[in-house]
């Protein structure tokens, strides 16, 4: 599937927060959106919101693909524990229903949260929102968008003889 990397606006050179705990949510939403898309795209967007007037910097990771998208009945059970979309997703694609819990728990402790806009055979858009700090000194800089559906493919591997007569 492409997936392309896009910032919608100039972003801080550095943020803080807690590095492991934003991979582990943005790997979780990330996860899902491909494995729920069997065609189409899937992009994750970022943008930088400048807090002002008391409020906090934020950084915001939309996860947006074309894939099977969820019913407005289904997105209320979406983030509680055990449940997912409906049985037959646990059926067809397994899982235990704590992936969204435990991710938007992660959101929750950064300072944001998550939510989610969806559409059922349309696709579905989650949002991650973190409290970034105070990077009022940190210059914005714009990275390069990333489209993976340019980048080269892996090469094959080479086969190897390996010597495992001393293992004896």
């Amino acid at each position: 599937l492409p997936f392309a990397t896009n910032f919608l606006t100039a972003v801080p050179r550095m943020v803080f927060t807690d590095q492991s705990r934003l991979k582990q949510a943005l790997l979780s939403l990330l996860g899902n959106a491909f494995k729920f898309t069997n065609k189409g795209n899937i992009g994750l967007e970022i943008e930088f919101n400048s807090g002002s007037g008391g409020q906090a910097s934020t950084m915001s990771f939309h996860v947006k693909d074309t894939g099977i998208g969820i019913s407005e009945d289904a997105r209320r059970r979406l983030f509680q524990p055990f449940s997912q979309a409906d049985d037959q997703f646990n059926r067809q694609f397994g899982g235990t229903g704590l992936g969204l819990v435990i991710t938007r728990r992660i959101g929750e402790v950064l300072g944001g949260e998550v939510t989610v806009q969806s559409e059922p055979g349309v696709g579905s858009c989650f949002t991650l929102r973190i409290d970034v700090g105070d990077v009022s000194e940190q210059p914005l800089v714009t990275p390069p968008t990333m489209d993976t559906t340019r980048a080269k493919a892996p090469a094959k591997p080479q086969k190897t003889t390996i010597d495992l007569s001393g293992l004896e």
